[in-house]
């Protein structure tokens, strides 16, 4: 596990526009712009909030919840950068991150249609905390 540099940019904005070709044909995905998207990435990238977990890139976050006195670190991305890699690696690094940033708690998503981090996180002892929903605005 590693921070996110400037010289994973090209893999990052390659992984990204694969992405969005990907994420459009849903719904859910409202108002998909890559250039937005590329943007919020790099600030992550330059905020040190972007992390290159055995050849997958994970952006965080973290807050403070209104009713909480802990602090929670929250996973907002996980994106294949490159082959191989172990998915697995990531609920493991996102401990090691939460541990260094003096959080209590990790809270993640899986937004999905295959459910690939959902799995993951089930099968490394996460459990569900709640549901999401959506409605577009007409």
């Amino acid at each position: 596990m590693r921070l996110a540099t400037e010289e994973d940019t090209r893999a990052i904005r390659d992984a990204l526009w694969e992405l969005h070709s990907y994420a459009k044909q849903y719904n859910w995905a409202l108002e998909v712009d890559f250039d937005a998207g590329s943007s919020a990435v790099a600030d992550c990238v330059a905020e040190g909030n972007a992390y290159i977990v055995d050849g997958f890139l994970v952006l965080v976050a973290v807050f403070l919840p209104w009713y909480s006195k802990g602090r929670v670190l929250q996973e907002w991305l996980v994106l294949k950068l490159s082959e191989g890699g172990d998915i697995n690696e990531v609920p493991y690094a996102l401990e090691r991150i939460a541990k260094e940033r003096d959080c209590s708690l990790i809270i993640t998503a899986d937004s999905s249609p295959v459910s690939i981090m959902a799995r993951t996180y089930l099968g490394n002892g996460f459990a569900p905390l709640t549901k999401s929903f959506y409605r577009r605005v007409p």
